[in-house]
């Protein structure tokens, strides 16, 4: 009869026998995982033909989808904006602006990028206008700019001298808010802009990728609302 110490021991280390089958089967399910994540993928980002009613409801990802096979068949130039906005509706982003040379940055003030238009080292005065002409607001393509308050002299203005035009800005504003602030109000007491700038803004998600930057559909209109350029902006 054994006894307890006359039992046959396992060697150190070995406790059962092998099983070569665990690491196929987790091979396995991590392959297959890998294809159900790369079959998800493609449904959920797969290209889809344009649609204008499902444009104008959906979301930017979605929008990102369809936006190869909107520019498949035009890039807008040359549509009036009217003809634009039936197959995608209005822009998220109107982008309306007319500014005028205020003359040499003087100072460290840092540039706003709601306005980032012109020669930065230049300060501008920037009037943004909606649709119907009217102006929404008043920027400067840099923050917290020194501006005097001379009396407004149309000859002043005129003379060329765009640090004179700064320091009768701000009573050119008053101005323009007794003859209505509006963009023709504007042009008819401070003349021609230095600039100009017209266009829509459209969200259109990643443009079908998981990552990356955000992007959009940017069309660049003539004042008189006609697509002269489009391109896509991150």
């Amino acid at each position: 009869m054994l006894t307890t110490t006359q039992l046959p021991l396992e060697p150190p280390g070995v406790y059962g026998p092998p099983r070569p089958w665990l690491p196929r089967a987790v091979m396995l399910l991590a392959f297959t995982l890998a294809i159900l994540a790369a079959a998800g993928t493609y449904v959920a980002y797969r290209p889809l033909p344009f649609s204008p009613a499902i444009w104008q409801t959906s979301l930017g990802s979605t929008r990102g989808r369809m936006l190869k096979s909107l520019l498949a068949q035009t890039n807008f130039v040359g549509f009036p904006r009217s003809e634009v906005e039936i197959y995608l509706g209005a822009a998220e982003f109107d982008d309306r602006l007319i500014w005028y040379d205020l003359g040499p940055v003087q100072d460290d003030s840092p540039v706003d990028p709601r306005a980032a238009i012109g020669d930065p080292g230049y300060l501008y005065g920037v009037f943004a206008y909606d649709q119907t002409g009217t102006i929404r607001e008043v920027l400067y393509n840099h923050r917290r700019p020194t501006l005097g308050s001379q009396p407004f002299d149309s000859s002043g203005w005129f003379s060329g001298d765009p640090l004179a035009r700064r320091a009768m800005f701000l009573r050119a504003l008053a101005e323009l808010r007794d003859l209505g602030m509006t963009r023709s109000a504007a042009v008819g007491l401070l003349g021609v802009p230095a600039g100009e700038r017209v266009r829509g803004q459209y969200d259109i998600g990643h443009g079908g990728a998981i990552f990356g930057a955000q992007k959009a559909l940017i069309l660049e209109y003539t004042p008189g609302d006609t697509v002269q350029a489009s391109h896509v902006a991150e």
